[in-house]
């Protein structure tokens, strides 16, 4: 998958390796400035992401029971000129609680 003009890209990932399946077809979108990632398996984000570029912002929402919150840092190594992540976590066991962390350079 190559798309040069791609600047925008939301994406569900609700089946196992979903999440290193997209980052993977996604790190060959030169042009991807905003990514919107939606996560439903217990899968931590891949150790070596390959460089996103020109990715801008970031929203991250996980619906989890274990992960590893430290694997967001892959995503943040992998994207030199981020401006903006968001990080939504939301936790199944209790349908009401969400934790919001928002982080601005």
């Amino acid at each position: 998958m190559s798309t040069p003009q791609l600047v925008r890209c939301y994406f569900e990932g609700y089946s196992e390796g979903a999440m290193s399946y997209a980052l993977t077809q996604l790190a060959l979108c030169p042009g991807l400035e905003t990514l919107h990632l939606q996560r439903y398996h217990n899968e931590d984000i891949p150790q070596t992401v390959l460089t996103l570029r020109n990715l801008k912002q970031v929203n991250l929402d996980l619906f989890m029971g274990n992960f590893n919150l430290g694997s967001v840092l892959n995503i943040l190594k992998a994207a030199p000129l981020l401006e903006e992540f968001i990080i939504t976590v939301r936790r199944l066991v209790i349908p009401f609680l969400e934790i919001l962390i928002n982080c601005s350079f």
